[in-house]
């Protein structure tokens, strides 16, 4: 298990230095979140102004119409930023933004029927669970939401490669995690490690920089609390903490998705980007059965 999750560890290292190598791929995460920011304003800023008059029917209506644009959203541009990356990995020549959108255009189809069917999914998880009273409705909700997320994480490679409707590429998905892989995840757990060196400092700061400005701040009883010239550093340390918190989110986001992508990658077609090796990919994957061909399953 630990030979396995180190060999995962490598790959999820090379990974990260392939991402750096083209840091407009950290861009994509942003402008997905700016996206769903906005598409949350506009649905519910009207919702919130007339909550008074807005029946439950109306406001889970809306709740659910979120999900599906928000999924919609965050897939499409995640297949953008994988084209990019497949770009840079295979040619070294970086994807500008734009073409990689328009190349997303191209499945746009199977985007929307995943985030169709992934919003279904959600509302029924949810819908079971606010009626099972007591801890068995979390724990039905939490069960169902690991199994979800563990059985689709190859699905949008599946979409990008064979251009497959939900239920095909969640069996593609979970096809490729029960025959494959012994450490698919030790990469997945390099991102998530890498990411905290900048989220826990990110947080810490963060809440060091309120209470500094707390510190230093003059509160009115019954009036306001007034920032003064030496509350500044706390707020430089607040938005520092800001800042890091979410370049560790977004690298977090980019290099387990393309640790995915480039695993999904090699098992179906042998290919391996730049910094890779073929011992590398083969140390990382384990069969039940059989063993690895590049080229797909033997």
């Amino acid at each position: 298990m630990f030979e396995n999750l180190r060999n995962g560890w490598k790959l999820g290292s090379a990974t990260r230095k392939l991402i750096f190598g083209d840091k407009g791929l950290l861009v994509y995460p942003i402008i997905g979140g700016i996206v769903t920011f906005l598409l949350a304003l506009a649905l519910f800023v009207p919702l919130v102004l007339t909550i008074s008059s807005a029946s439950s029917t109306l406001i889970v209506a809306v709740a659910i119409l979120f999900g599906f644009l928000s999924t919609f959203v965050s897939v499409y541009f995640l297949v953008a930023l994988l084209m990019a990356f497949r770009q840079y990995s295979k040619t070294g020549k970086k994807m500008a933004m734009a073409d990689a959108l328009s190349q997303a255009s191209h499945y746009w189809m199977q985007i929307l029927e995943w985030a169709v069917f992934y919003t279904i999914i959600i509302t029924i998880l949810r819908a079971i669970e606010s009626r099972v009273q007591g801890i068995g409705g979390f724990l039905i909700g939490a069960i169902g939401s690991v199994a979800l997320s563990l059985a689709t994480i190859f699905v949008v490679p599946s979409i990008i490669d064979n251009k497959t409707g939900p239920i095909k590429s969640i069996g593609s998905s979970v096809k490729m995690i029960t025959k494959n892989f012994g450490a698919t995840f030790g990469g997945i757990i390099y991102s998530d490690l890498y990411a905290l060196m900048f989220i826990i400092p990110g947080i810490l700061l963060f809440f060091a920089g309120i209470v500094v400005v707390i510190a230093t701040a003059i509160f009115i009883p019954g009036k306001a609390l007034i920032v003064t010239a030496a509350s500044v550093p706390g707020v430089a340390l607040a938005i520092v903490g800001i800042v890091l918190t979410v370049f560790g989110v977004m690298l977090n986001y980019v290099t387990s998705n393309t640790f995915i992508f480039i695993l999904y990658e090699y098992v179906n077609t042998g290919r391996l980007p730049k910094g890779f090796t073929k011992e590398m990919m083969d140390n990382a994957i384990r069969k039940k059965k059989g063993r690895i061909l590049p080229g797909g399953f033997v």
